[in-house]
């Protein structure tokens, strides 16, 4: 994340970034850094990629049968939906698989690993209670994300974050994106 910010802002203060926009950024960059440097963005950041990664674990399972035994495999390894079956991992839905993984994808889990200097995200984030539905026919997602507690008139979500320069920014999104950290990393 930190390298991600260190481009960001060398490419926002680069002499080159503003010969190509015909602008002077001394002054300009920093009232530029100011508006990337927001709760906004954090906000639009986690809108954006928790529907998306949530979708993609939607559909896979909505194609694990409802009675899934696995013989001969170690007790805590097996994920069995809506079991029949009991292990260590009796699972019967897809916010619990997720969380056994340490994905914390759902606004309600999120505020379970956040730290306590983000109080009033977590709180807001507790409030949301619209299920996760995937429809398989028409490949569309209703999402915890849009719950009208966590957004506001336009359907943004409207947490707070406390984010006034840059270093709170990467705390902040460093701390909204850890419910994806095991997918991110691997990513790296």
């Amino acid at each position: 994340m930190e390298t991600l910010i260190s481009l960001l802002d060398k490419t926002l203060t680069a002499s080159e970034t503003g010969d190509l926009l015909g602008l002077e950024l001394r002054g300009l960059a920093d009232d530029i850094l100011k508006m990337v440097y927001s709760d906004q963005l954090v906000n639009k950041v986690v809108q954006l990629l928790y529907p998306i990664i949530e979708k993609e674990f939607q559909k896979v399972w909505v194609e694990i049968p409802d009675t899934l035994e696995i013989p001969d495999v170690p007790t805590g390894v097996a994920v069995v939906k809506k079991a029949n079956v009991k292990t260590e991992l009796d699972i019967d839905d897809i916010e619990q698989a997720l969380t056994a993984i340490d994905m914390y994808l759902f606004p309600t889990t999120l505020a379970e690993i956040l730290p306590e200097k983000y109080a009033d995200a977590k709180a807001k984030l507790r409030q949301a209670t619209t299920p996760s539905a995937y429809d398989k026919k028409t490949d569309t997602l209703t999402t915890p994300w849009t719950d009208a507690a966590l957004t506001d008139a336009e359907g943004n979500l409207n947490l707070k974050w406390g984010v006034t320069d840059r270093e709170s920014f990467v705390d902040a999104l460093s701390a909204a994106l850890s419910g994806a950290e095991p997918m991110l990393l691997a990513l790296l």
